[in-house]
């Protein structure tokens, strides 16, 4: 073959090559940038007073209750903690109902009326609830909880052996079939592996 005509064959399929390889590149990019978008779950916490927020989140979000010791607000405040446990997960779309008010006042005209009844509404609502005993804590509102939510088979529980109460809550939720964890860590885990549980809602 002539040394031009092998050169004219090889310019015509560079120029029919390069575009192609060139929309092929940034197509690849856009997979792999899409994917690190992706990557890792989304996180919204909404609180008592945020329903806007909560209206403009809640399409395709698992929810969560964050249930547990608050003791008027002077308790730790693990919900923060569930907060980042959520965001670190591999994957999923999660919105955490937090019943703590940074700036509480119970003497505010109809306060406890909007607090306990957001409460009872978003535990009902709630694709799960995790409920958190500290140790050392009294917490009579989250065993009154308990009593509410333990057949709904969407509780997971974490108490302590060292809560006052222990007993009683071990053995209520063995009775009804409340899953006990060891640690805030592995409640949100299991909610990360397992998806809603509303499909599997038992009732007694």
């Amino acid at each position: 073959m002539k040394r031009p005509l092998l050169t004219t064959i090889l310019i015509a399929s560079a120029a029919v090559l390069l575009p192609v390889l060139i929309v092929s590149s940034f197509a690849g990019m856009g997979v792999r940038k899409a994917a690190e978008r992706r990557a890792g779950s989304s996180v919204v916490t909404v609180h008592p007073h945020e329903e806007s927020v909560e209206a403009a989140a809640s399409a395709g979000r698992t929810t969560v209750f964050l249930a547990g010791t608050i003791d008027m607000g002077s308790g730790e405040d693990w919900q923060a903690q569930a907060d980042s446990l959520f965001a670190a997960l591999p994957d999923g779309d999660f919105l955490l109902f937090n019943p703590r008010q940074e700036h509480w006042d119970a003497s505010k005209p109809g306060e406890m009326d909007y607090q306990v009844n957001w409460e009872l509404d978003h535990l009902e609502k709630a694709d799960w609830i995790i409920m958190n005993f500290l140790p050392g804590s009294r917490s009579p509102i989250t065993l009154l909880e308990l009593g509410l939510h333990a057949r709904s088979g969407r509780l997971l529980v974490v108490c302590p052996p060292g809560f006052y109460r222990y007993d009683n809550v071990r053995i209520t939720c063995g009775r009804y079939g409340v899953p006990m964890l060891d640690s805030l860590e592995d409640a949100v885990r299991h909610i990360g592996q397992n998806g809603s549980p509303r499909g599997i809602r038992r009732e007694f």
